[in-house]
């Protein structure tokens, strides 16, 4: 493995967040999984703050000092790693491998942010072919006893991966990063929630469209914090006992190089299928598995054949029925390169991303949670 690439630890990952939330809130759901015992707090209601791709990404705030290092999961994308925060499952539990994702029982390949075949424009149309959300696992909203609300951008509400992700909770659909933070500071003082999920998801848009190496990525990190600061934390009131768990589900890598495999005949005249997975990790179904990882390993891909990355641990735990949503063979592309098939049929491209993430990059592993009390995080206490 190249030594830019770093395992998910799934013993100090993502997945070890809906676990320590169901301890500190009392219940006995996923106590047999590993929780992180930094965060034993005595309170009685945890707010969730989930910045997407903000990695390992830190700024000198009072509210940022207090952390701990964890890892994403394999692939190290949106879909798979925020059905690992909500349920607690390693990706090969839940079976949510990816961006897109072949599902056999279908025989189609599945767009996971909107839970459509990925060739055509809509929603939810593996729900109507079949596709059950609770199959990939109970939500901690679900298992614990009290009452549990999300705040996201109203985009957020109803969308396919909410129905996999966001099950036992109640909606609170925001037009701004202000009004979020405003009625999160609200529910927070005046609600009865116990859990308050935050999802925002601009810093990963920036990071696609711009590049996480951007000035734009940068300022984009630094303005939502500062308002996060600003907004919710120095204007609370009667937080009562209240955890505040900050964090993003992944970091961001260049990809201003890239294969697209529309263009590419000699790498889709030896698959069954166009490649499944993410930009910076693909799944790919091939009756020329030698052939397919040498052209592979000559674009410089890190290769592994579907049973090396499975008990290599890549996925965490697995379970057996979800092997045919894993290709022949699990490329990763290095730093600055990304592959990418198009599955729109009507032709048309969009603008390409230039920064993506998927890999086994430690820029796209690595992730911070940061923590503590609303007093602890204005600044009262500064240890790490």
């Amino acid at each position: 493995m190249p030594e830019e690439f770093m395992l998910p630890d799934y013993t100090r990952s993502i997945a070890c967040v809906a676990p320590t939330i169901s301890w500190l809130l009392g219940s006995k759901a996923l106590e047999d999984r590993p929780i992180l015992e930094e965060l034993n707090y005595d309170v009685d209601r945890v707010v969730l703050f989930l910045l997407d791709a903000a990695g390992d990404l830190i700024e000198p705030l009072p509210f940022m000092r207090r952390y701990v290092d964890l890892t994403s999961t394999f692939p190290s994308t949106t879909a798979t790693a925020l059905t690992t925060l909500s349920t607690g499952l390693h990706p090969g539990e839940h079976g949510c491998l990816g961006f897109s994702m072949y599902f056999k029982e279908f025989g189609v390949v599945g767009n996971m942010i909107k839970l459509h075949p990925a060739y055509v424009s809509g929603s939810d149309g593996l729900i109507s072919m079949g596709l059950r959300p609770e199959s990939f696992g109970k939500t901690i909203f679900e298992l614990i006893d009290g009452k549990a609300i999300y705040l996201a951008d109203r985009k957020i509400q109803g969308s396919g991966l909410s129905k996999l992700t966001l099950r036992g909770s109640e909606g609170r659909s925001c037009i701004s990063l202000i009004d979020l933070l405003v009625s999160l500071r609200r529910e927070v003082e005046e609600g009865d929630a116990q859990l308050i999920y935050v999802y925002w998801g601009s810093l990963d848009t920036v990071g696609h469209m711009r590049g996480p190496y951007s000035e734009n990525f940068r300022e984009e990190f630094r303005q939502v914090v500062k308002l996060f600061q600003e907004v919710f934390l120095d204007r609370m009131r009667g937080s009562r006992r209240t955890l505040i768990l900050f964090l993003g589900d992944h970091g961001m890598c260049d990809v201003r190089n890239r294969i697209v495999t529309n263009e590419r005949k000699d790498i889709l005249e030896s698959l069954r299928m166009p490649p499944t997975g993410d930009l910076r990790a693909s799944y790919l179904y091939t009756d020329e598995v030698d052939r397919v990882r040498s052209l592979m390993r000559e674009l410089g891909m890190y290769v592994l054949e579907r049973g090396e990355a499975i008990r290599s641990g890549l996925f965490g735990r697995f379970t057996e029925q979800h092997e045919s949503r894993v290709g022949d063979l699990v490329v990763v592309p290095p730093n600055g390169l990304g592959m990418w098939h198009d599955f729109r049929r009507d032709g048309r491209r969009g603008e390409y991303p230039v920064g993506g993430h998927g890999g086994l990059h430690r820029r796209e592993i690595r992730i911070r949670l940061c923590y503590g009390t609303v007093d602890e995080m204005r600044g009262g206490d500064h240890s790490t």
